[in-house]
């Protein structure tokens, strides 16, 4: 027969089932060979009998165990096993159970549980069934039950979707365990009265709105799960006296039944996440409970009672109303744990006599104090008090030996005591978020530190820690810190670090012995540079030293292969080093910085998603940004780009708002004529994915762009190279280039005396407004000098010009201004704009005219003036706007017109445009070679910010919160309080949720959003803006947020 079937094999158990499987073939070699085939269907052959088959004497089967096999069919023909008593299929992905099976008349225990079966067959016919167990299925109903099946005492069909049970159900006299729990029951049937054995019922998490009254009458009921439903009321359960536990949590329950005094085997009664207002003062009958859970009801007191519960071990009523817990809680002797939080209790009975008690959670109240501790409490290694105003935590601290745990976070903390550095089993330390100066030096006793949580405090030094070898958290940032302690060559556990937002100048260089660290974060400190040992955390993931001081990064980086997400905005850095490697990474953002150039990106960083790098000084991207294939969110706006690669427009960005390469330096007047640096398919690419990509553009076409931008980044010669490409290159006059000392690249230096700047005599065509920007350095703050003249003549004093002009004295005593003249026809007018400058130092003027009349504007540094005197609105059109008129001599640093007037200094970014530019223009321009944060930290003589900044959220990206922070500028003569609001978009623009709404004075603010709407309700992963408007400043950023 073994030789047939494997000669035949599957193909031909199918042709000749008859002959084969028939049922008169019941010797103990037909049922091996029928298991055999069941075993092929399945592609199971290697697995051996012997762990499937128990037989009988006869050597006919009696039990099969399928569980190792991960079935998908069972064939009809396991109905010929005639001796069968058990049978496992669990595990498996069975659909459904052949119609056979009935046949087995001698089976008592069916158990196929975790498959994929719709429905069940006909099972009326199994009289000895004792055990159905078809637990976490697709069942939508049972089958029907028989008068004949008294025997079947388990019932387990849980994590199905049942919707309603058979009437016939109530057939079933001796069932004892009837488990339904996570189906989707509505009520369960009159007939079930008659299942009067009924030891376990289990019917949580269905839909049911109420228990039926039959349940009283099952005398034999020890468990009863009825949790997560929906029920109201319970009925009367004082008769139940072999209740042990009793769990309705998660209902709408509004009180409990009266306990009575034959209740006493009632071990554990779990009613929480409820709306019950009272506890029965008859739990006091309850003499054997050891576990009362109540939390997350509507509880405003415990009655004294409670306290005669003397075999009480678990005491659970947080989230509730509780004012006070009674004072008899302090006789509960057997009481290990007890949870409180979230109440508002302002003082905790007396606990020193609890000698039992290993937890105590009571975060979240009112309480400044805690109880009074006691030697004998050698149990307790678990404390949770934080959110509460405690101020002081007890010195005998110490008497708790076993302590594993304490949590104080959210406190009021000023200092800790010495003398917890004596609980020497302290794993985890959370004091974050008090107002401490100081850690106890003890702590660097406790070795056994797991996690160390002390941010948000106010402490400049820490202890030692090199020798807590199993730390695997140590979260410090937000403190006062100038420098982390050394760290030890055992601590290659510690995964988290997180020290930003201090003053941390340097890393020591032990720090490359943490060689587990997963996350790294040195957000906002003062360092400088790092050490080339970060090369080590060759398990590093998340990595954020943004908002520091870098210049540079250490080629080392290249060794994080498993590095996630890269955060290095906000900082100085001019190069990157070879980032290619780097498969892992998902999200960098170097955004913010000085860099000059991108890595070359590798062939393996196939999961990069997220690029943000504007604000630097890119003037070209690699080719290599083609192999980013998963590359959907790209940043490169306000650089020098001046065109894009042709493999940019294979990659799968997702359109504006997720793609930006606006205010950069792309050329495009008329892609037919060749007058564009962009390719055709590039700039239809562009077209399509942000319609807007011109918006900024330094060449866009002339009367949008510059008509003249000098860079003076040439090294030697005297022709200045005009990069507008209108060709309006400029020449010296006895002036000399610099490098050493310059804005951007390089600089122009005058003498004050002979030397100046001649744009091209080549005719411009006639303008209809002006806008003049220049970077200027005086070596002489006092000076008097001409900045910048246009004229239609070459020194005519009747011919028409327009001249911007530095003074200081001349007209106002001890004042520095700017001057902006236009004559037209001997006659002159003036505006003066006040006050300019103070320093020897850099700053960007623009100065922009506009109107039939000429309305001029001045900003000093992205900010435009608010002082002006003089005559701001010209009496006459600009007298370089003659329909015949052209301009024909341009001057940097001197004015042929006399008397001249030379500038002593430097000159450097001159660009002209034949049109005004806006302000929001002219900020961007500023911020084109300033980034925002080094425009906030320029402070005048009161300490404030002197322009609006809005920072990039830290951390970024977030989960739980990030911190937003923005800074609203004090200015002389100027109103200085703003209307402030700070929202927050997704990116359909819709608005979630309003962070600050009200009226701001100068100063630095930070605030918080925790990735939830106005609604409270969590929002989901993504990108979104935020959004500060303060008076007339406008400015958006985006975060991500990461579930």
């Amino acid at each position: 027969m073994k030789l047939f079937v494997s000669i035949f094999g599957l193909a031909a158990l199918a042709v000749f089932p008859s002959f084969l499987f028939s049922e008169e073939c019941s010797d103990g070699a037909c049922d091996t060979a029928r298991v055999n085939a069941i075993l092929e269907a399945n592609g199971r052959l290697g697995v051996p009998l012997s762990s499937v088959i128990t037989g009988s004497a006869t050597g006919r089967i009696t039990k099969l165990n399928f569980q190792a096999c991960s079935l998908s069919v069972l064939p009809n023909d396991i109905g010929a096993l005639s001796e069968l008593k058990e049978l496992y299929v669990i595990n498996g992905t069975l659909s459904a159970l052949p119609d056979t099976i009935c046949r087995l008349s001698k089976l008592e225990v069916l158990q196929a549980y975790n498959n994929r079966l719709t429905q069940l067959p006909d099972l009326s016919a199994l009289s000895n069934l004792t055990t159905l167990s078809v637990a976490t299925n697709r069942l939508t109903s049972l089958c029907e039950f028989s008068p004949l099946q008294t025997r079947l005492s388990i019932l387990r069909a849980s994590s199905n979707k049942i919707t309603a049970l058979p009437s016939s159900i109530g057939n079933l006299t001796g069932l004892i365990e009837l488990n339904l729990g996570s189906d989707s029951l509505s009520v369960l049937p009159d007939e079930m009265a008659n299942c009067t054995k009924l030891k376990y019922l289990y019917v949580n998490n269905n839909k049911l709105t109420t228990l039926p009254a039959w349940i009283t009458t099952l005398a034999g009921l020890r468990y009863l799960y009825s949790g997560v439903n929906r029920l109201t009321a319970l009925p009367d359960l004082t008769l139940l006296d072999s209740l042990v536990i009793v769990s309705v949590n998660n209902n709408q329950l509004t009180q409990l039944w009266n306990f009575t005094p034959r209740q006493t085997l009632l071990t554990n009664l779990i009613a929480n996440n409820n709306r019950l207002t009272d506890l029965p003062v008859s739990v006091a009958n309850l003499k054997g409970l050891y576990n009362l859970n109540l939390g997350y009801n509507n509880l405003t007191a415990l009655p004294d009672e409670i306290g005669r519960c003397a075999n009480m071990q678990y005491l659970s009523v947080n989230n509730n109303q509780l004012l006070e817990l009674p004072l008899v809680i302090s006789s509960l002797s057997k009481l290990s744990s007890l949870n409180c939080q979230y109440n508002q209790l302002t003082v905790l009975p007396d606990l020193s006599g609890l000698t039992a008690l290993t937890t105590v959670v009571v975060n979240n109240n009112r309480l400044t104090r805690l109880w009074t501790f006691s030697p004998s409490q050698v149990k307790l290694s678990v404390i949770r008090a934080g959110y509460n105003p405690i101020a002081e935590l007890p010195a005998n601290i110490d008497c708790f030996t076993a302590l594993t745990e304490l949590n104080l976070a959210y406190d009021s903390l000023l200092s800790l005591p010495e003398e917890l550095g004596h609980c020497l089993n302290l794993k985890y330390l959370t004091v974050n978020n008090n107002r401490l100066t100081s850690l106890p030096a003890s702590l660097s006793h406790c070795t056994q530190f797991v996690s160390l949580t002390c941010s948000y405090n106010q402490i400049p030094v820490l202890p030692e820690w090199r020798d807590m070898d199993n730390l695997t958290t140590l979260l410090v940032n937000n403190n006062r810190l100038t420098a982390l302690p050394e760290f030890g060559p055992g601590q290659v556990k510690l995964a988290t670090l997180r020290a930003g937002y201090n003053f941390i100048t340097a890393l020591p260089a032990s720090i490359s012995h943490l060689t587990g660290l997963v996350e790294l974060n040195l957000a906002s400190d003062s360092l400088s540079l790092l050490p080339e040992g970060i090369g080590n955390f060759v398990n590093l993931k998340y990595l954020t030293i943004s908002n520091n001081k870098l210049t540079a990064l250490p080629d080392t980086l290249r060794n994080l292969k498993k590095l996630i997400t890269l955060a290095l905005q906000y900082n100085q850095i001019p190069s990157l080093p070879d980032l290619s490697g780097l498969d892992s990474l998902t999200v960098a953002t170097v955004y913010a910085n000085k860099l000059t150039a991108l890595w070359d990106f590798g062939a393996g960083q196939k999961k990069l998603y997220y690029l943000n790098a504007s604000n630097n000084r890119l003037v070209s991207l690699p080719p290599s940004i083609g192999r980013l294939t998963a590359l959907t969110n790209l940043f490169f706006q306000t650089n020098r780009l001046g065109d894009l690669p042709i493999e940019i427009t294979a990659l799968p960005l997702l359109n504006a708002p997720y793609f930006n390469v606006t205010y950069n330096q792309i050329y495009c007047v008329d892609s037919l004529n060749g007058n564009c640096n962009l390719s055709d398919s590039v700039r239809r690419w562009l077209d399509v994915k942000q319609p807007n990509w011109r918006t900024g553009q330094v060449y866009v076409g002339i009367g949008r762009g510059p008509l003249v931008h000098y860079k003076f980044d040439e090294t030697v010669g005297t022709i200045v190279h005009d990069s507008s490409g209108n060709k309006f290159d400029g020449t010296l006059s006895g002036a000399v280039f610099l490098h050493s000392d310059s804005v951007s690249g390089g600089s122009v230096s005058l003498n004050g005396g002979s030397n100046y700047v001649r744009v091209s005599t080549k005719k411009m065509n006639e303008l209809s407004a002006v806008s003049v920007a220049l970077w200027f350095k005086s070596n002489s703050p006092r000076q008097n000098g001409t900045l910048f003249y246009m004229a239609d003549t070459t020194a005519s004093l009747n011919g028409n010009n327009f001249s911007i002009s530095h003074y200081f004295g001349s007209f106002v005593a001890e004042q520095s201004k700017i001057s902006v003249a236009q004559s037209r026809d001997s006659l002159l007018f003036r505006t003066w704009a006040s006050p300019v400058i103070t320093d020897n130092g850099w700053h960007h003027l623009v100065v922009t005219c506009a109107g039939p009349a000429c309305s001029v504007k001045v900003f000093m540094d992205g900010i435009e003036s608010t002082d002006y005197s003089g005559h701001n609105m010209f009496a006459h059109p600009m007298g370089l706007l003659k329909n015949t008129e052209i301009v024909n001599c341009v001057t940097l640093g001197f004015t042929p017109k006399p008397p001249s007037a030379y500038w002593d200094g430097k000159f450097d970014e001159f660009i002209l445009w034949g049109r005004s530019l806006s302000s929001e223009e002219v900020l961007r321009l500023y911020h084109a070679y300033v980034p925002e944060t080094d425009a906030a930290e320029k402070r005048d003589n009161h300490g404030l910010p002197t322009v609006f900044a809005l920072h990039q959220n830290q951390p970024n990206p977030f989960n739980p919160a990030t911190a937003i922070r923005y800074d609203i500028p004090y200015r002389s003569h100027a109103v200085n309080r703003y209307s402030t609001t700070l929202t927050v978009y997704n990116m359909n623009g819709q608005r979630l949720a309003t962070l600050v709404d009200e009226m701001k004075g100068p100063g630095r603010y930070s605030t918080q959003w925790n990735g939830r709407d106005a609604k409270g309700r969590s929002l989901a992963s993504g990108v979104y803006a935020y959004v500060l408007q303060s008076g007339s400043f406008i400015a958006q950023k985006k975060m991500i947020f990461v579930k």
